[in-house]
């Protein structure tokens, strides 16, 4: 350094005294972490990737010569007042310029500050609230809070039904008769089977913990007992030390506070990411003082909801539902054994006890808690400071997403890191693809890192293909658990009794002569256990189980895990995903069956048993269809509407338009937009001069808007602004703005000047944006997936195929005014005449409502499912029958004119002279 240059070791100079541009604190959940663990479990995985992704970019050449260093790095002992932390240095070269970053990362660590409970303390509060605990995540993931209507679980599967019907006639009209069946039947028996699914879970968690406190008293269990109530203490039920103890919570929030102000004095700008009940530490520090440089709050897994849900809970009452619950189910029992035993009057007596018991059992269960909702206000939410909720599909501390009602400033979105109830809370960082590439983008935006920014646009197609591989990794993972289980429910019947019971006695006398396990007197008990009758069978089954899932176990996670490394590596060597399923991972799956060997030579009832294994290992092994199957060539189609003349020659798209979307579609004057697809290829087509432009918005298109003088675009998680006559001028700058929202954005429309409006499906929302900034000014709770969208006489109308809605929203006060139930299923955008609002029902019909007396009818039933587009002109109107692949126009509310559009019609526009549609498929 002493041989550069002055001017250049000034810089040197200056750069060492300047403060890192971002500080990222990292907030634990309870445990038993050690100073330093929490900074090396997130600090590393964000380290590793950095370096991976920007090693990949090097042949786009948009960082060059780069490396990233740590420096000063403390982790087990610190000096007083200092903090677990390192300095992350990145250097390198971007565009033909030099390029320096620097993050310090340190860690909040208030473990010293929660005192170990006593095992009596746990053991009680395991009896009563875990199994309540237990039961409440089940409901919550398998019926949902508050548990939807009869009505409602109807309207979905209609929906679902509608969405997903083949154009086949034989499938349609086996469709049609099935749809009841769907649709009453078979959601009744779901509901029911997932409540009892919840108590049988919630009712052998409690079993399980009172034997966990009876093998307390042999001494030489008693340690290994008290392990698994702490490491049940510290998931399940992680907010227990928080409910009791107002001094202990106080005690770790002053702590995270103090640690907040102190990375606050070292760095530009401060970034908080907590993890497990850790976020609600952390959040409550922040609601007591918050650093004006703090402006990202990052969750995951965090446990506000659970916290609240807690604390609430009366243990007494939680207690004695379930005691009761026990009570019913061992009198039902007596009650069964009467009968088999030919005493059936005898039976009458506990059947009705147990009659009595389940009913006082529900009086008696604790009212479901209210949601955070009001108490998740932060200081200057939503206008400095942002606020990021990630939370896994099983996590059972998250409950869900924490936006509902939905705030300003916070984005709660779902992510998928295993699928399991026991894994899933500790697995983020594990998960490259949602989690920390999110994260990650995240921090280097709170940065002003503009080079970070501009790599992740431009690799966003390849980061949006493997999230979607990882989603059905996910759910290979998911089948595999469901076949393993069935597996071990036939396990005893498989291997008969005679085998049950030579296992159980072999266990024994193994178990027996394990040194200093069991006294010498113990021993004989043991193994005369083992050899009982009754209890060998059990005992047998149980182990039989262990073995069969310790092997599968051995062989499916590892191969599941190396195919997930395999993934990652795809992506940060920027290429595409693996496609479809690697057959080790479907040999894999099918492990377990090889405990179902012994079934071929019993036959019989076995055999059944067997054949519906069968039967979920071959569906298991249909792969899914995912997005090839949903994409396909598109065809522009143009007819004159006056005379219905086809124009030639049909125009072939260059896009893979995506099928059953809807929103891909429009036009502009005379002038077509189309976009559609993973591609993220938009193409405008003027009609006059029949010539294509092409514009590369670089992320998959989910919506498109045109105007005259703007175009809108909704990707994955943004909004893009086009300005049209660049486009067809040909001239670069086409993108004039581009606006980073959240996930899962569907529709986009432009209201009164300078406002747009966004449906955001995945957080069911409606965003309203600046036209100007792209700032989010309001976020709107509409009804569940909001689809297509229309302002009208100053309004913004949406759709919501799952509740069947049309809600209208008020621009002065932000909120939905109006909902009317369609009894529908819509599709689509919905189109506006002068008199009436049109939509598309997927059950096929068109639906109506009155603009002055909003009365909703339904016309043109064609009683038979089809998806297709629907376009209005002035007061014409025109549909796409996707059963007989027709355009139909609507002449009073009847048929009229039609169009054979000789393949599958998806969509369909008007302007002042020409029918437009798009056929997919190539079919033309």
């Amino acid at each position: 350094m002493g041989n550069d240059p002055p001017d250049r070791q000034a810089e040197n100079q200056d750069a060492a005294e300047a403060l890192p541009e971002l500080g990222v604190l990292f907030v634990h959940g309870i445990g038993s972490q050690k100073r330093g663990d929490t900074l090396l479990q997130c600090g590393e995985p964000l380290r590793l990737w950095l370096k991976e992704w920007l090693a990949g970019s090097r042949p786009s050449g948009s960082v060059e010569d780069f490396a990233i260093t740590l420096s000063d790095t403390r982790l087990r002992r610190c000096e007083e007042g200092e903090r677990a932390s390192t300095l992350l240095s990145l250097e390198g070269r971007a565009g033909g310029s030099r390029t320096s970053r620097a993050w310090l990362l340190a860690e909040s660590w208030w473990a010293e500050d929660f005192p170990t409970p006593s095992f009596r303390t746990l053991a009680r509060w395991s009896l009563l609230a875990g199994p309540w605990l237990v039961q409440r995540h089940f409901l919550l993931r398998f019926v949902g809070s508050p548990p939807k209507t009869l009505a409602q679980e109807r309207k979905e599967a209609r929906a679902f039904v509608a969405m997903y019907v083949p154009m086949d006639d034989t499938m349609q009209y086996a469709f049609k008769i099935v749809m009841p069946f769907l649709a009453y039947v078979l959601l009744v028996a779901r509901r029911v089977l997932a409540y009892m699914l919840a108590f049988v879970v919630g009712l052998v968690a409690q079993v399980a913990i009172a034997l966990l406190v009876v093998l307390s008293v042999v001494p030489a269990l008693r340690g290994i007992v008290q392990r698994i109530q702490i490491v049940l203490s510290e998931s399940i039920g992680d907010s227990f030390a928080l409910t009791d103890q107002p001094l202990v919570f106080d005690a770790m929030a002053s702590r995270v506070q103090t640690d907040i102000e102190w990375l606050a004095g070292r760095c530009e700008r401060v970034a908080v990411v907590a993890h497990s009940q850790g976020a609600a530490i952390a959040h409550a520090a922040l609601r007591r003082s918050r650093p004006e440089n703090v402006s990202l709050f990052v969750t995951y897994g965090a446990g506000i909801a659970k916290l609240g849900a807690v604390r609430s809970l009366d243990l007494g009452r939680a207690g004695l539902s379930f005691g009761t619950r026990l009570l019913a189910v061992l009198s039902l029992a007596a009650s069964i054994a009467l009968v088999l035993n030919a005493h059936p009057v005898l039976a009458i007596a506990p059947f009705l006890v147990a009659v009595g018991l389940g009913w006082l059992s529900v009086k008696l269960n604790p009212p479901d808690p209210e949601r955070p909702g009001a108490h998740l206000g932060l200081p200057e939410l939503g206008a400095s400071l942002r606020w990021i909720d990630l939370f896994a599909s099983a996590d059972p501390v998250s409950e869900g997403s924490l936006a509902r009602p939905p705030r300003s400033g916070l984005i709660s979105q779902p992510v998928r890191n295993r699928g399991s109830s026991f894994s899933d809370h500790t697995t983020y960082w594990q998960n490259t693809e949602e989690f920390v590439a999110r994260v990650s983008a995240e921090l280097a935006r709170e940065a002003g890192w503009t080079e970070y920014a501009r790599l992740t646009e431009a690799d966003r197609r390849i980061a949006a293909a493997s999230e979607q591989a990882r989603r059905s990794r996910t759910e290979w993972l998911t089948v595999a658990r469901w076949v393993l289980g069935v597996v071990l429910i036939g396990v005893p019947f498989a291997l008969g009794v005679d085998a049950l019971a030579r296992l159980a006695g072999t266990t024994g006398d193994i178990a027996a002569r394990v040194p200093g396990l069991f006294s010498d007197s113990a021993q004989r008990a043991v193994q005369d256990f083992a050899r009982g009758d009754l209890a060998g069978r059990v005992l047998g089954a149980v182990v039989a189980a262990a073995v069969v899932t310790a092997v599968s176990a051995l062989v499916m996670f590892p191969t599941w895990r190396a195919w997930d490394n395999r993934a990652r590596r795809a992506l940060v060597s920027r290429r595409p995903a693996e496609s479809g399923t690697p057959l080790g991972v479907r040999l894999a799956a099918c492990v377990p069956l090889l405990a179902w060997i012994p079934v071929f030579f019993l036959g019989g009832p076995a055999m059944v048993v067997l054949g519906l294994l069968a039967f979920v290992c071959i569906v298991s092994f249909v792969p899914p269809e995912g997005d090839a199957a949903r994409e396909g060539d598109a065809v522009l189609v143009v007819h004159h509407r006056d005379t219905l003349e086809l124009r030639e020659p049909a125009f072939r798209l260059p896009v893979r338009f995506e099928q059953s979307n809807q929103l891909g579609l429009d036009v502009s004057g005379e002038t077509v937009w189309v976009g559609s697809g993973p591609t993220g290829e938009l193409v405008r087509v003027d009609l006059a001069t029949w010539q294509p432009r092409l514009l590369d918005v670089g992320e998959r298109i989910h919506a498109v808007r045109a105007g005259p003088d703007t175009v809108w675009v909704t990707t994955d998680d943004s909004l893009v602004r086009i300005d049209p006559r660049a486009v067809a001028d040909g001239r670069p700058g086409a993108v004039v703005g581009r606006y980073l929202l959240e996930p899962g954005l569907g529709d986009v429309v432009e209201g009164e000047a300078g406002v747009v409006w966004v449906a955001a499906e995945r957080s069911s929302t409606v965003l309203r944006v600046n036209r100007g900034t792209g700032r989010v000014e309001a976020v709107v709770s509409v009804p569940e997936q909001p689809i297509g969208m229309i302002a009208l006489d100053g309004d913004v109308w949406v759709l919501s195929p799952k509740s069947q809605t049309l809600s209208r929203i008020d621009p002065l006060s932000n909120t939905v005014a109006q909902a009317l139930d369609l009894n529908a299923v819509p599709f689509g955008r919905p189109v506006v005449t002068s008199e009436a609002i049109w939509i598309y029902d997927m059950r096929g019909a068109l639906v109506r409502v009155d603009r002055g007396t909003r009365a909703v009818t339904r016309v043109l039933r064609t009683n038979r499912p089809s998806v297709g587009g629907l376009a209005a002109h002035a007061d014409d109107i025109w549909f796409v029958d996707g059963w007989k692949r027709r355009a139909v126009e609507v002449a009073g509310g009847e048929r009229g004119r039609e169009l054979d559009l000789k393949g599958r019609g998806q969509e369909i526009a008007l302007t002042d002279s020409w029918i437009c549609t798009v056929i997919c498929g190539g079919a033309r």
